[in-house]
């Protein structure tokens, strides 16, 4: 993918970045996943027809590893917290915002959305706009569908299997304060928004109210598709319609 890597640091810690590396870009794309163990490579590999489209039209891509994603050693994955991945999406804006001096389109991907639209509503000066894949409007409902079984006794065993991984109650306490509602209706930036009206992990119709409560949320449905679309929209496909 002829990527570069970063390295954002602070006192505290640092963010490895993936990075195409125009001199003079007119945007800059940064993509969020909504894995708990998703990292940087895995998402550039997925949007490898983005990346192609951004390198041909001075777009700065980049995508980040987010906090507590299984690769840094002294960041235990069991601890993970959006709240925190928020705070890492903002470090990367800034960072940015700083060397590349452009515009800024945020993309979050299902749980990822969460991310993307709190840190949007921090209302950063140089994020143009948004969009949303298959986003995740009320993580409680999302969640209690990938945990099963194990969510009705979350709390009173202090864990939950989500996507293979055991997590503490503080995870779902931590997810469901960054539910998004309130924040999609007070949000002025232009949202493209792609989702599967199937979807059974982030209900369409959450979407759909968000929709009518702001104009500027243009929302795709892609009909008979499934949380990323399933069949009916495979890999690269929507990040070739947002060109």
């Amino acid at each position: 993918m002829d990527l570069i890597e970063k390295t954002i640091s602070s006192t505290n810690s640092s963010i490895s970045i993936l990075t195409t590396n125009q001199q003079n870009p007119l945007l800059c794309i940064i993509e969020t996943h909504g894995a708990i163990e998703g990292n940087k490579v895995d998402v550039a590999k997925y949007s490898h027809d983005l990346i192609g489209f951004c390198k041909k039209n001075e777009i700065i891509y980049i995508a980040y590893n987010p906090s507590n994603n299984g690769t840094q050693p002294n960041q235990p994955l069991e601890e993970v917290k959006f709240t925190k991945r928020v705070k890492d999406l903002v470090r990367v804006i800034n960072y940015s915002e700083e060397i590349y001096r452009c515009p800024i389109i945020l993309i979050g991907s299902s749980l990822g959305a969460l991310i993307t639209i709190n840190a949007a509503s921090e209302k950063i000066s140089n994020v143009s706009g948004l969009i949303i894949n298959c986003g995740v409007v009320r993580p409680e409902e999302t969640l209690r569908i990938l945990a099963g079984d194990t969510f009705s006794t979350w709390q009173e065993k202090n864990n939950a299997e989500v996507l293979n991984v055991i997590l503490p109650y503080a995870f779902l306490e931590d997810i469901i304060s960054l539910r998004t509602d309130e924040k999609l209706k007070n949000l002025e930036l232009p949202i493209l928004w792609f989702h599967g009206n199937k979807d059974d992990l982030a209900l369409i119709d959450t979407v759909r109210i968000a929709a009518k409560d702001n104009d500027k949320i243009s929302l795709v449905e892609v009909e008979n598709g499934g949380h990323r679309f399933g069949e009916f929209m495979q890999p690269g496909d929507w990040e070739s319609k947002i060109e």
